[in-house]
């Protein structure tokens, strides 16, 4: 029994009960589904199985893209489409068809490339360079080209999809997008500068804390640093950059920097000792190297400091070396404020050549 609340005609009572059909007894009309055309175009399709009238009266392909009869409720369970093609169209395409296949080649197309316009696309696939490349030894010799504006720093996705390569070509010669924009390798340059620079910086913190035991082991940071930062010169292609100049003009300053520590405490007559290491300190925050000072040990002072002159002698040239590398390449790009800090630099190298 299934029953409806009405209001009641009734001032004492408010609603009635009145008994009604069942509104899930009542049979279901037979529905038609629309086939891809009449969809796309939200009109009213008639649903015959050989093709409703529109297709039939303006001579279309007329495909269903779902079961006619028997359509599961449950979302889970689905089935391929049928295809129903009216007679004498079967090699007919639609246009929608080959919106829908351009559509395809040209996405399928841009994430091959893995580019678009010179700009990188970020994706899971994406060649970034691993952790092991960027711990490389700084000595490997590798030295690719890292161009700031002109070439992005990735390389072409390895990832294959199963596009034709006649529909890829095809389309790609179409465009204004050459491949020889994407980069073929990627420059580690502009990453070992900053490892470089930090190093330096750590150097310079260890010193004003006062926790650097001698100056032997300063020098031997520095010839490594020194080393390290001569590889940086031999890139072409960083070298007309602007912000890459700056960055190692900023790491032969604090080269220097370190270095006139050491100038400083020598002329000052401390040979053995730099800064006397507080105490109480763990070794983990000093950077001494106990087989450097084992072996100064063995020497006398005046042989101590002799040592420790020719080496500071030395370091000087290998930075000079590196700045007048640095100078030619400000002179041959002509930046002002570059001149401005080489100048600056040339001042404290001659007062430690003096020495």
């Amino acid at each position: 029994m299934f029953c409806t609340l009405r209001r009641s005609k009734n001032t004492m009572e408010s609603y009635a009960s009145e008994l009604t059909t069942p509104p899930f007894a009542k049979p279901k009309s037979k529905f038609n589904a629309a086939c891809a055309n009449c969809r796309k175009s939200k009109l009213k399709c008639s649903g015959e199985p050989q093709g409703c009238q529109r297709c039939l009266t303006k001579n279309l392909q007329c495909n269903y893209l779902s079961f006619r009869e028997g359509v599961s409720h449950n979302k889970s369970h689905t089935g391929p489409s049928e295809t129903f093609p009216t007679e004498g169209n079967a090699v007919v395409e639609t246009e929608s068809e080959v919106q829908t296949h351009d559509s395809e080649v040209v996405s399928l197309s841009f994430d091959t490339l893995g580019c678009v316009d010179g700009f990188p696309i970020f994706g899971l696939s994406a060649a970034m360079p691993s952790r092991g490349d960027l711990d490389a030894d700084l000595s490997s010799g590798i030295s690719p080209c890292f161009d700031f504006e002109q070439q992005p720093a990735l390389e072409p996705r390895t990832q294959t999809t199963d596009l034709d390569l006649n529909h890829l070509v095809n389309y790609h010669t179409q465009t204004p997008m050459e491949v020889s924009t994407i980069a073929e390798h990627v420059c580690l340059c502009f990453t070992r500068a900053v490892r470089i620079h930090e190093a330096l910086e750590v150097d310079l913190l260890w010193i004003n804390k006062k926790r650097c035991r001698d100056a032997l082991d300063m020098l031997q940071h520095q010839k490594r640093n020194l080393v390290n930062s001569k590889i940086l010169f031999e890139c072409q292609h960083c070298e007309i950059q602007s912000p890459y100049v700056m960055l190692l003009l900023s790491i032969l300053s604090k080269t220097s920097s370190a270095l006139e520590f050491v100038f400083r405490d020598s002329r000052l007559g401390h040979t053995d000792c730099m800064f006397e290491v507080q105490q109480g300190e763990n070794d983990h925050h000093t950077s001494c190297h106990h087989k450097s000072t084992f072996a100064m040990r063995q020497l006398d002072e005046e042989d101590e400091r002799l040592v420790l002159k020719s080496l500071f002698k030395s370091r000087v040239a290998m930075l000079k070396a590196l700045m007048t590398r640095l100078e030619s390449m400000v002179r041959d790009q002509d930046w002002p404020a570059h001149k401005i800090k080489v100048g600056d630099l040339k001042d404290k190298v001659k007062d430690m050549e003096q020495f």
